[in-house]
């Protein structure tokens, strides 16, 4: 690619990875009201944890018999050739 194709594509995306109102400063500043979110749960959520722990364990030992299964079908290597 030529030197100054290259530096074109750079500006062009660099400029547009820019967000539209970059740079613009308009002076006054925008207040938004936060979002309050509550929530009437109280402690630690044991059902959530056990399932996740569930999943994590099924997911591993999906994965560990996939392993298991693929070295098994792949024959071994023969160290002597020839022979």
């Amino acid at each position: 690619m030529h030197p100054t194709r290259l530096i074109q594509a750079l500006v062009l995306t660099a400029a547009l990875a820019l967000p539209s109102g970059a740079g613009a400063d308009t002076g006054t500043p925008t207040h938004e009201t936060p979002i309050v979110v509550r929530v009437d749960e109280q402690g630690f959520g044991w059902t959530d944890a056990a399932i996740g722990a569930v999943a994590g364990t099924g997911a591993t030992l999906i994965t560990v018999g996939g392993v298991a299964l693929v070295r098994l079908r792949r024959p071994l290597p023969s160290h002597e050739k020839g022979a």
